[in-house]
């Protein structure tokens, strides 16, 4: 080090003090790999999508009413057309694909007899969602909403649409508990 200049010591003393008071340094920030990519709505299960999707139902909703019918198809495993596609030893976790396409086929055949064929009466609007549960299996929700002459309006009308039965006691007497606990 030199020696300090003779009448610059304060000076030195007054800048030396001055980063006291001033902001740390703070280095840039480090730059991750790779590029920030935002989805449009067009692929299928981005955020975007779902709240197009969310939008697209509110919108039916608003112009048609409320939903007459909340639907929720699950996979099953025990399906036959699963069953009988299996290799020897294969379960329906070792067939994620067999079970996604017999549920996308049902799933089709049910929107189908919803909104084709009336079965519930005439549908006006309807929307659906597919799931995956977190074991695999897949489920759909189906909101319909039929015309006005069509809608349920009196408990007899919904004991026409939906139905519910006790197991029989002697055929299933296991089922039968489990109902009537």
């Amino acid at each position: 080090l030199q020696p300090p200049v003779p009448g610059h010591a304060r000076v030195d003393m007054q800048i030396a003090g001055v980063g006291e008071n001033l902001l740390p340094v703070v280095p840039p920030p480090r730059r991750l790999p790779g590029r920030r990519v935002i989805l449009p709505a067009t692929f299928g299960g981005s955020p975007r999508d779902l709240h197009q999707c969310y939008l697209d139902a509110m919108a039916i909703v608003a112009k048609f009413g409320r939903l007459d019918f909340f639907i929720t198809i699950t996979a099953n495993p025990n399906w036959d057309e699963v069953k009988h596609n299996m290799r020897a030893g294969e379960t329906a976790a070792d067939r994620p694909d067999l079970v996604a396409r017999v549920f996308r086929s049902k799933l089709r055949v049910l929107i189908n007899d919803l909104t084709v064929r009336g079965v519930l009466g005439k549908a006006i609007a309807y929307t659906h969602v597919v799931e995956f549960q977190k074991r695999g299996l897949p489920h759909a929700h189906i909101l319909v909403i039929l015309r006005e002459c069509d809608k349920p309006k009196t408990p007899a009308d919904v004991d026409r649409l939906a139905s519910a039965e006790v197991p029989d006691k002697d055929a299933d007497p296991r089922l039968y508990h489990l109902v009537n606990i």
